[in-house]
């Protein structure tokens, strides 16, 4: 996701997730009451560009809060992905399967669950506070990961080719 390492780059993890919590919680926000103003039943392109620019916002959000939770772990980052995508996944079939429960025939409850899960992805960045765990994120710190990863064990355990000379 190059727009997104970009962005990064350029604002910095924390600013980045500020703004796209801001903006997923605007956008789902708008798209709940879109739903409740038209009895659930919104143009269809409306919709879709409001769906889309959730998907935007989830887009680039989902993954940065994935990396500040990851910069504790350290050496057991691969386990921690694994437990987070674990986790996650399992959580998302179990909500997702309530929110179908709730399927009247609209786009209500949909547009209702994207508003109540943004506010609480809201209140969770801000209960959070990433800045403390995204300090330990340095360019010194940075910089001795990407030497770390530089390193001919590192190189030789990656490649491939390498695989039979251990």
């Amino acid at each position: 996701m190059l727009a997104n390492s970009w962005l990064v780059g350029r604002f910095g993890l924390t600013t980045l997730i500020h703004v796209m919590v801001v903006g997923y919680v605007a956008a789902a926000t708008s798209l709940a009451a879109l739903a409740l103003a038209t009895d659930g039943r919104p143009g269809l392109w409306v919709f879709v560009l409001g769906l889309a620019l959730l998907v935007l916002f989830q887009s680039l959000l989902i993954p940065n809060l994935n990396t500040v939770a990851m910069i504790p772990m350290g050496a057991v980052a691969g386990i921690a992905s694994a437990i987070i995508g674990t986790v996650s996944t399992g959580l998302a079939a179990m909500i997702g399967a309530y929110i179908d429960q709730l399927f009247d025939g609209t786009v209500t409850p949909l547009g209702i669950s994207f508003a109540v899960a943004s506010w609480l992805t809201f209140l969770a960045v801000r209960l959070a506070k990433i800045e403390d765990v995204a300090e330990r994120l340095t360019p010194e710190g940075a910089e001795h990961l990407d030497a770390t990863l530089r390193t001919p064990a590192v190189i030789r355990a990656g490649d491939a080719s390498a695989v039979g000379e251990h």
